[in-house]
């Protein structure tokens, strides 16, 4: 049996990787999603957990699907798109490929 997924270190993991591939710093999310910088850093951290309505905002502020932030990203034997590259939600967005 598999252990149970840590969600919240799963969406900090997809926010802060698809906040680097926009080249967006954390501060200037936070502003720009209209979130407070703390509860940013606290969902980052797993001191605190994100609500939906929050996960949306930030989604929407990324350029993702907020479903995006909450996938494990796939380690080995990634599936690949055509030209063999990986798919993960920045690079599906970057790429305007679809599942």
């Amino acid at each position: 049996m598999n252990p149970p997924l840590d969600l919240r270190a799963v969406v900090a993991q997809n926010i802060r990787v698809v906040a680097e591939a926009r080249g967006l710093g954390l501060n200037a999310l936070a502003d720009f999603a209209g979130v407070s910088r703390s509860q940013l850093f606290n969902v980052l951290n797993g001191k605190s957990s994100a609500s939906l309505d929050w996960l949306s905002r930030l989604a929407e502020a990324l350029g993702v699907e907020p479903w995006e932030l909450l996938v494990e990203p796939r380690r080995s034997g990634r599936k690949r798109e055509r030209g063999g590259r990986s798919s993960g939600p920045a690079e599906r967005r970057e790429t305007g490929a679809s599942r």
